[in-house]
């Protein structure tokens, strides 16, 4: 689903968790790994632990992690601790073809990201995964607002002296999409790669 104002596009913004970074596979994995029900380890980091308040800067990093033990002492028992260091080395695999889109598109166009984090200097994490692709990277915790606030996606569109309607953000989350959307941005709800080069073209945006 895309939302179009009528403009010229300068920059392509992506989310990064489930969009350009499989969290969920990474999730799933650990899940399988120690036999816990699906979904588990994503609901202790994300819904049972203090997430929401780590995401704008709220919580030390220390702080999440020991709210993310407790949750996993309530779902994993015993198994806890080794499931909590798996699941904080462990790297989520990245969308091969949503890279490949993103390289094509920065042969054209600014390249960006905007994500909810729950940690800061995002950047630097971008950088070793990535190289110099992303010109500018916003983190939630590193500004203290997130998705969907608005202030979120205006300080992105200024980091690159463009307004917003001169962007692309692109996200997995309806809301997250619809919050670009709402400040001028032309949000994009990700569903999958075709359908996104299909929103992108409707966007006359070159691949």
């Amino acid at each position: 689903m895309v939302v179009t104002y009528n403009m010229t596009i300068q920059a392509v913004f992506f989310d990064l968790g489930g969009v350009i970074l499989m969290e969920a596979a990474r999730d799933f994995g650990i899940d399988a790994r120690f036999s816990l029900m699906p979904g588990t380890v994503t609901r202790c980091l994300d819904v049972n632990s203090r997430w929401k308040e780590a995401r704008v800067g709220l919580c030390s990093y220390e702080e999440w992690v020991d709210s993310v033990r407790e949750a996993l002492v309530e779902e994993a028992g015993g198994q806890a601790d080794e499931v909590l260091q798996e699941a904080l080395k462990a790297e989520a695999p990245v969308n091969e073809a949503v890279m490949r889109l993103v390289s094509a598109l920065s042969v054209r166009y600014r390249i960006g990201a905007i994500s909810n984090t729950k940690t800061r200097d995002l950047e630097r994490f971008i950088k070793r995964r990535f190289g110099p692709l992303f010109e500018v990277v916003v983190g939630s915790a590193d500004l203290g607002v997130a998705k969907p606030d608005p202030d979120i996606y205006l300080h992105a569109a200024r980091r690159l002296s463009l307004r917003p309607k001169a962007c692309v953000f692109i996200d997995d989350v309806e809301a997250n999409a619809n919050g670009a959307t709402a400040v001028g941005m032309n949000g994009i709800l990700f569903e999958s790669t075709q359908q996104l080069v299909r929103d992108l073209d409707a966007l006359r945006v070159q691949v």
